[in-house]
């Protein structure tokens, strides 16, 4: 899920059933949750969607996308994440779970057709001084929702 959507962790770990809207097919996160205190929307794509739907099965009745192992009303600890990825084998240096924001960020400027400002958008980052940010409230959301279907294929094709 990190992989697709790369959030902050922390809104991984936070995230509830209640934020998702499948027939609308957005994460929605309130502000008090985002670093920027906006709200953010994440479009689902097929991929994810099909995602969320094997980790209900998991989660079962948890207000909690991923609950803790504990306690299905508490989430993930904050090393859950860091320590998958070691498990997998990855070195402090090698790899983070704030890595997937890094790694979308670079091959999204690099290889995707998309704008800047809708990528930076997309990672609910704040684009140009504080005037321009005054008076550009766009939030692009059908061109994140074509970069979301771009980046969800683009991961399904290098997990082959």
């Amino acid at each position: 899920m990190l992989a697709y959507t790369f959030v902050r962790p922390v809104n991984i770990r936070l995230a509830l059933w209640s934020e998702i809207n499948l027939k609308a097919k957005q994460w929605v996160i309130p502000s008090k949750k985002m670093k920027t205190r906006d709200e953010f929307i994440i479009p689902l794509t097929d991929t994810l969607i099909k995602l969320l739907k094997e980790i209900k099965l998991y989660a079962g009745d948890s207000p909690y996308l991923f609950p803790s192992t504990k306690s299905k009303t508490t989430p993930l600890s904050d090393g859950a994440l860091l320590g998958a990825i070691r498990r997998m084998g990855y070195t402090k240096e090698e790899f983070t779970p704030h890595g997937f924001r890094a790694m979308f960020s670079t091959i999204t400027h690099e290889k995707s057709p998309f704008k800047y400002d809708v990528i930076e958008t997309q990672l609910a980052h704040n684009i140009g001084n504080s005037v321009s940010q005054a008076y550009n409230r766009a939030k692009y959301l059908d061109e994140r929702v074509q970069l979301m279907q771009w980046w969800s294929d683009y991961i399904d094709e290098v997990q082959r």
